[in-house]
């Protein structure tokens, strides 16, 4: 079957980083749990386990993980959540949130749980692909969950519009306190329900907004024509 291409390149050229930093193949780091059950002993009259679902192997095989390059360090403090890197610099990540000036304004609305306030981690990564790529954003349960973050299940398509892939994170911020995400921990799965592309390194140049809302929108309609 034909495997699609998305070109990746980074915001900051002068900096050491690459593609690799941000994500991992599931298949070449399952869970230590998976692992280990296919080295068990099945009892074909009686029992299965998990390493024969094809779910769970198609999921492996085309996913990619969300791992963080550096630690984060979150801090609620009156209902607002703020993420600090070690540098204190952008170079990593860059955060925003529908929770526009705390909670006076929610892209979500009104009704939206109010104990919920959203991060948005902005890696300093940016995709683009010829052909029209599908990704869904899932939780990291299978791995190590991080019980402070909850993940934004979404959906992606990476096509000849760059796109900077985005994780969108929910966290609880009904009390004050701080919590360490580790350098390496898995954040998020995305699955690629069309199969897992290559991913190449190529200069890709920043399409510039024409729209102040919709933006994206109107260049994907204006590229299928």
């Amino acid at each position: 079957m034909f495997k699609k291409t998305i070109y990746w390149d980074k915001y900051h050229q002068n900096l050491d980083y690459g593609f690799e930093d941000f994500f991992v193949k599931a298949i070449v780091k399952r869970p230590e749990w998976f692992s280990d059950l296919e080295k068990q002993k099945v009892n074909f009259l009686q029992y299965f386990n998990a390493s024969t679902c094809p779910s769970f192997i198609t999921l492996f095989k085309d996913s990619l993980l969300y791992t963080t390059p550096c630690d984060l360090l979150f801090t609620i403090r009156a209902g607002i959540c703020q993420v600090s890197t070690p540098n204190n610099t952008n170079e990593w990540f860059q955060t925003s949130s529908h929770n526009s000036l705390g909670m006076e304004f929610n892209q979500l609305g009104d009704k939206w749980d109010k104990s919920l306030y959203n991060v948005k981690l902005n890696p300093s990564i940016k995709l683009q692909s010829k052909d029209k790529v599908e990704i869904i954003f899932f939780d990291s349960i299978y791995y190590k969950r991080n019980p402070n973050l909850i993940v934004a299940p979404g959906t992606m398509s990476v096509s000849n519009v760059v796109l900077q892939p985005n994780l969108n994170l929910f966290v609880d911020v009904t009390e004050d306190r701080q919590f360490l995400v580790e350098a390496g921990e898995v954040l998020a799965m995305l699955y690629f329900p069309q199969g897992l592309p290559n991913f190449k390194h190529r200069e890709v140049k920043d399409n510039p907004r024409k729209k102040f809302i919709g933006d994206y929108n109107y260049r994907t309609k204006q590229y299928k024509k």
